[in-house]
């Protein structure tokens, strides 16, 4: 799936022994963490971008939104269009997707890419030429707070198609 967050609370026994008999050195630690953590979000820059440096088969990659995307929210759905020219047929492959919250890895998962794009139009085989794809997104309302940082990387063959960098600030 092009990176569409639909994340679910994150839930960690540390935290959760954290607020049961802690030190009160060892709170104060934890309170100024979290200050820290919502400092850091606040700060972020939120943006959806085809990865620096990226070489792949898939050229003039342009993605955009339905709505200006750093104004997106917790809750909000969105339309996001992929423009990019294939020289040959996506006809199997992986999505590669890695994300982090704050810094913490939370996705490192490997998808089938044409289930993925089981949803746009062009689904697979994705015709070589010129392809515009849209696809419907959404950034759900129970995803933690924090600065989501993840990348999709399209493969097929040990051969790198394209890849779609987001930053999403909640």
């Amino acid at each position: 799936t092009p990176i569409a967050f639909t994340t679910s609370p994150l839930t960690s026994p540390s935290i959760q022994t954290l607020t049961n008999s802690t030190p009160p050195t060892m709170m104060f630690r934890a309170v100024f963490l979290a200050a820290f953590c919502v400092a850091a979000a606040s700060a972020c820059t939120q943006q959806i971008s085809p990865c620096d440096g990226f070489t792949g088969t898939a050229t003039n990659l342009k993605i955009t939104t339905d709505v200006p995307f750093d104004s997106l929210k917790k809750g909000d759905t969105y339309k996001m269009t992929l423009e990019y020219d294939l020289p040959a047929p996506i006809t199997k492959g992986h999505d590669i997707v890695k994300g982090t919250l704050s810094g913490i890895p939370v996705v490192n998962q490997d998808d089938n890419l044409c289930d993925d794009l089981s949803a746009a139009k062009p689904s697979c085989p994705v015709p070589a030429g010129h392809v515009v794809q849209v696809f419907d997104a959404s950034i759900s309302s129970d995803t933690p707070s924090g600065t989501l940082d993840a990348t999709s990387t399209w493969t097929d063959d040990g051969k790198d198609i394209l890849c779609i960098h987001t930053t999403i600030c909640v």
